[in-house]
């Protein structure tokens, strides 16, 4: 199964992907990958997890939250797991969290009410969370449990984050057969390793949804928008330029010209 990581992440015969915001998860059978929808029937998943004096949200009930309770609705979890406290990255973030995030020796953790009472939580709890309302649903949609998953994470985690991400899956109640890199999980469902029709050449990119949804809480007001891929990539566009000279460097590097690759492979989300 396979769950695509805030992560990607793969269950054995399962491929789930959790990105920054939103997650899916799916199943590898007869020859592919069909994705599965979740009890709303949506293909992806907000990756939010929401506390109130009654009960925890996941999903998209969690993140109608953040408006009306912003500082116990928490997101953004990959952004935390396996970094310590004084992260350059973490205390950016931290200015534009809502929720509350305190450091425990060094660690970060998240702090929330729940039922009346204050909850500490660590980013590999919040991210089991997430994990297990995808486990779910996979096993409703196989009628039988899921124990095993291979994870997928960033290319740029370190080892830190991802023995977090491993134990974020053993929270769950997984056994994480190996963890593996999102452009790597990406070639493999794809097919590239099981080609036979001759040597080819790809590149492995990072490309936008088409359709981008945005919240905002401004001045008490709940602002929800949604942009499409024209006017996000003119907004872009300077961004966009930018990765040409890293893309220009590893052809010169492989001594290789635009002219000669046969394929581009898209991973993951525009961040």
């Amino acid at each position: 199964y396979v769950i695509h990581n805030l992560f990607c992440c793969s269950y054995f015969n399962n491929f789930s992907s959790l990105f920054f915001l939103y997650l899916c998860v799916g199943v590898f059978q007869h020859g592919k990958v069909e994705i599965i929808a979740n009890d709303q029937g949506n293909q992806t998943t907000p990756s939010y997890v929401a506390f109130t004096d009654s009960e925890r949200l996941i999903d998209d009930a969690a993140k109608k939250q953040v408006a009306m309770n912003p500082s116990n609705t928490v997101f953004d979890a990959k952004r935390l797991i396996g970094r310590k406290f004084d992260d350059a990255s973490i205390q950016a973030h931290m200015k534009h969290w809502p929720f509350k995030v305190d450091n425990y020796n060094g660690k970060p953790k998240i702090q929330v009410d729940y039922k009346n009472e204050e909850n500490i939580f660590t980013p590999e709890e919040i991210s089991s969370m997430v994990f297990t309302k995808m486990k779910e649903t996979a096993e409703a949609y196989l009628d039988k449990r899921v124990s095993e998953a291979i994870i997928s994470v960033p290319a740029y985690f370190n080892d830190a984050q991802r023995q977090s991400t491993i134990d974020a899956g053993v929270i769950t109640g997984l056994k994480i057969l190996r963890i593996i890199n999102e452009p790597t999980a990406v070639a493999i469902a794809y097919g590239l390793d099981k080609r036979t029709t001759g040597e080819k050449n790809c590149t492995l990119s990072a490309s936008a949804r088409t359709t981008i949804e945005i919240d905002s809480l401004h001045e008490g007001i709940d602002f929800h928008t949604s942009i499409t891929r024209a006017p996000l990539e003119e907004l872009c566009v300077a961004l966009f330029r930018a990765t040409l000279e890293p893309v220009k460097n590893a052809l010169r590097n492989a001594r290789m010209d635009k002219s000669n690759i046969d394929e581009i492979l898209i991973v993951g989300g525009s961040t």
